[in-house]
């Protein structure tokens, strides 16, 4: 809107007519979700933002002959190199620790789109019950539902009670409270958060 001003353009009357005039800004902001981003606002001028896309679009244009190159080799000889790099460093990173590493990596950035979206407000990581069930110790446990069925907590499960809460409620716990995510977070982000579930043992 401050561009808009400096620009001397005229305001909407308020934030709905602005939505209205402008829907592409709608639709970011719907699909943010209402969390705040991650990036800063740099407050730049609108001649300093007009710069920066002046640059993007010449930088866009430059013929930098194909580099950096591509990397045209079989998977064994970049393990090898890696494997010869490693050695030299003393640091030996196996297979299994390297999966290891990556699993640790996806269950911390689930941790994070919990604490995005606001899972950890309702679920604890600790065992203790909150509005809903606790993650910990979630993962591979039986799950006794509301019509006395018994399911097992594995992946399908957890990615399921994500995007569809209410297909299968948990005895004991309310309909209707947990939020749809089906549409807010891709299959990404379930994974992820089911990552960060099953490391919660």
């Amino acid at each position: 809107m401050q561009q808009l001003v400096s620009k001397g353009e005229k305001l909407p009357k308020d934030i709905d007519a602005y939505l209205e005039k402008y829907p592409d800004a709608k639709e970011r902001v719907e699909k943010r979700g209402g969390v705040e981003a991650l990036m800063p606002n740099l407050k730049f001028t609108a001649e300093e933002i007009d710069a920066l896309i002046a640059y993007f679009k010449y930088t866009a244009l430059i013929n930098t002959a194909g580099w950096p190159p591509k990397v045209i080799a079989k998977e064994s000889v970049v393990e090898a190199e890696a494997r010869k790099l490693e050695e030299k460093s003393g640091i030996i990173m196996t297979a299994a620790s390297i999966i290891e590493g990556k699993v640790a990596s996806s269950a911390h950035a689930g941790l994070e789109l919990a604490q995005q979206f606001g899972c950890t407000a309702c679920h604890s990581d600790n065992g203790s019950t909150l509005i809903g069930p606790s993650f910990k110790g979630l993962f591979g446990s039986t799950v006794v539902l509301e019509n006395g069925q018994k399911v097992n907590a594995d992946e399908a499960y957890l990615k399921a009670s994500i995007t569809d809460p209410n297909a299968q409620i948990v005895k004991g716990f309310p309909v209707g409270v947990m939020p749809t995510f089906g549409e807010s977070l891709t299959d990404e982000d379930v994974s992820k958060l089911t990552e960060y579930i099953k490391s919660l043992k």
